[in-house]
């Protein structure tokens, strides 16, 4: 695991510049911005590989939530397989969007708020964490783990997805008014399969599967598969965890 703030050290050209400092609202104006352009978006991207490359692993689990669901991109995913879900968020905007957008679908079991995600004890077979880990700070990651451990049913299993290895640094932009510099995408750490099974393991999961892939080359097209192979020997710009409820 590394910080954006180790990553600034380590690169001696930034360490002039102010690491900004993300408070809620700011992160909030950032996303309801970010959201006018889902083509962006992890899930609108690669969603459906994702789905078609973790459904063997899920594919018995009568209840699932996608934990962060943002846009509704991936829970979209997971109803076409008939996988019955729930989405949790933040925002009551993404909260009300999911509700509009799957409320006449059979699978749909709702969304959930702030609020009423807590009062869920042993609810879900299978949690979706996915592209929300790397925009977590120390204490907020503990809550948000806690929360699902709470949440999964015995046994249940948490699925995470993260950047791999990401080099925080290209990705820094700044702020031209303030001269302070930030993650194009909000990120404040960058993971590696060892340390997040080590967090993962260190709040009460057992880490049963890490993935280190491309989602572009998921699928057995032919080629697909010739260009899977031949990008096999470099670092994987996608890393996959599937972790049980210890």
């Amino acid at each position: 695991m590394k910080s954006i703030e180790q990553a600034v050290q380590e690169n001696p050209t930034l360490s002039k510049y102010k690491i900004m400092t993300w408070t809620e609202k700011s992160i909030k104006d950032f996303w309801d911005f970010e959201s006018l352009f889902p083509e962006n978006y992890f899930t609108y991207q690669h969603g459906q590989n994702l789905a078609d490359f973790i459904y063997p692993y899920i594919k018995n689990s009568s209840q699932a939530l996608d934990y962060g669901a943002g846009n509704g991109f991936f829970t979209n995913q997971l109803l076409n397989k008939r996988v019955h879900t729930a989405t949790f968020d933040l925002s009551q905007e993404s909260s009300e969007s999911s509700n509009n957008k799957f409320c006449n679908h059979p699978d749909y079991l709702g969304a959930f708020n702030n609020n009423t995600i807590t009062q869920q004890d042993s609810c879900f077979d299978v949690v979706f964490l996915l592209e929300v880990i790397e925009h977590l700070d120390t204490t907020t990651r503990s809550l948000v783990l806690g929360q699902i451990h709470k949440i999964l049913k015995k046994n249940g299993t948490l699925v995470i997805s993260t950047p791999n290895q990401e080099n925080l640094a290209n990705n820094l932009i700044i702020n031209p008014l303030t001269m302070e510099i930030f993650h194009r995408w909000q990120h404040c750490y960058s993971w590696s399969a060892d340390s997040l099974k080590k967090e993962i393991e260190h709040n009460n999961f057992t880490v049963q599967h890490t993935h280190e892939i491309d989602l572009k080359y998921v699928g057995t097209s032919p080629i697909k598969i010739v260009k899977r192979h031949l990008k096999r020997h470099k670092r994987q710009p996608h890393l996959i965890v599937i972790a049980k409820k210890s």
